[in-house]
């Protein structure tokens, strides 16, 4: 009976307090009976039980072909409970249907959009796509004359996109700027080493950054540097990978030393900082520090000063300065997933 019954992890694959993963089709209460131990479950009735033996969470059965289970979102924890139900006989469902993980939602529309919004990574994402059902619908009910075209559909939802699937920041520098110290800060975490000895970044680390709602992954590369050192050498390489593919590159120097030699990135930087200008007897010596043209602006990742200014020109470079402005121009359509693109003829 459970080979009838399908998992649909609807929380985003990322580390998280809860998961949440439903069971549907024909059996599914028989299956959540076998994971729990728990015989009896009235529909809507939550209970907090033990999964499986791997950890204490939340049951509940909805009807008898849908059932949801609600463990902590560890990593592990939800792979061992996967392991489980594939012994139980239960298929895990690649691309989940949003009707049938959604079957609360008003129509289709609404249940891509809550879709979007279990996997959002930013927090800006989210009422903007509770709010796109409606704008779907409207768009829907003009005559095609008068409808927002499809081009410029595609553009802001490219944009919007990044409100999903964060964007990659990357901080390049001469070693012992202080790039691991920005990251520090811009990540809210000690996720860098931080000392006074080139090269102690070897290898690029970060994590995710929030900036007014919008979550971007805030990179930190080893200083790029002349070195004998294989295993440094080898991670230059790796990050110069990483640089080549991120949508904002930020070059950064501090007083007593040097930008990067441009040259040997894989691409022009989109954000230039002078770092450490706490210790300038005058900030406005910053401008002093310009290269290529370009007017470099001052932070001290130490002490906080400039950071918000920074994280503006991130989102700026990002085309995500204003999401709601953005969101708002013509119809405000937004096409986020392959799903939703079809409405529009493209795929």
């Amino acid at each position: 009976m459970s080979s009838k019954v399908q998992l649909v992890l609807t929380t985003a694959p990322n580390p998280g307090a809860v998961a949440v993963m439903q069971l549907h089709g024909a059996g599914a209460v028989d299956v959540l009976e076998k994971l729990t131990g728990v015989g009896d479950w009235p529909p809507g009735r939550l209970r907090l039980v033990l999964l499986a033996g791997v950890d204490q969470g939340l049951g509940v059965a909805l009807r008898e072909d849908w059932a949801q289970m609600m463990p902590h979102g560890g990593p592990r924890v939800v792979q061992r409970l996967m392991a489980r139900l594939r012994e139980l006989g239960v298929m895990v469902a690649g691309e989940p249907d949003p009707v049938t993980v959604y079957p609360e939602a008003e129509d289709e529309i609404e249940a891509h959009a809550l879709t979007a919004v279990a996997r959002a990574a930013s927090p800006a994402a989210i009422e903007l796509l509770l709010g796109q059902a409606a704008r779907w619908r409207e768009w829907l009910r003009k005559p095609a004359g008068e409808r927002e075209g499809a081009g410029a559909i595609l553009a802001r939802s490219k944009v919007l996109n990044q409100l999903i699937e964060p964007a990659t920041v990357v901080v390049v520098g001469r070693p012992n700027v202080g790039k691991s110290t920005l990251g520090n800060r811009m990540l809210g975490r000690a996720a860098s080493l931080v000392a006074d000895l080139p090269g102690t970044t070897r290898d690029w680390v970060g994590g995710l950054a929030v900036i007014e709602g919008v979550v971007v992954r805030w990179l930190d590369t080893p200083g790029v540097r002349e070195t004998e050192d294989a295993v440094e050498a080898a991670a230059m390489e790796l990050a110069r990978g990483v640089m080549a593919g991120a949508q904002v590159v930020v070059a950064m120097r501090d007083p007593g030393t040097d930008w990067p030699e441009v040259s040997r990135l894989p691409r022009r930087p989109d954000v230039w900082v002078v770092n450490k200008v706490d210790q300038l007897a005058d900030e406005g010596a910053v401008a002093d520090f310009g290269v290529e043209g370009q007017t470099p602006m001052g932070v001290s990742a130490a002490t906080g000063v400039g950071i918000e200014e920074l994280g503006r020109r991130v989102l700026g470079c990002l085309g995500l300065g204003d999401v709601r402005e953005l969101a708002g121009r013509g119809d405000g359509v937004w096409a986020w997933s392959a799903g939703m693109r079809g409405r529009l003829g493209v795929k």
